[in-house]
């Protein structure tokens, strides 16, 4: 079993970059992994801190 992961920054390109990721998956029973990339914000006290 491998892993894929996917690292989406926007979200106007997820659907198609996870659709692509199931695609590969099928072939070979992997396991797809997913992260949400963005720029630092100073003004968002959220982004500080690792969370969901």
């Amino acid at each position: 079993m491998k892993n894929i992961l996917v690292a989406v920054g926007d979200p106007g390109e997820a659907e198609k970059l996870i659709a692509h990721a199931v695609k590969i998956a099928k072939l070979s029973a992997d396991k797809i992994w997913i992260i949400h990339v963005t720029e630092f914000n100073p003004d968002n006290f959220l982004a500080r801190e690792a969370g969901p």
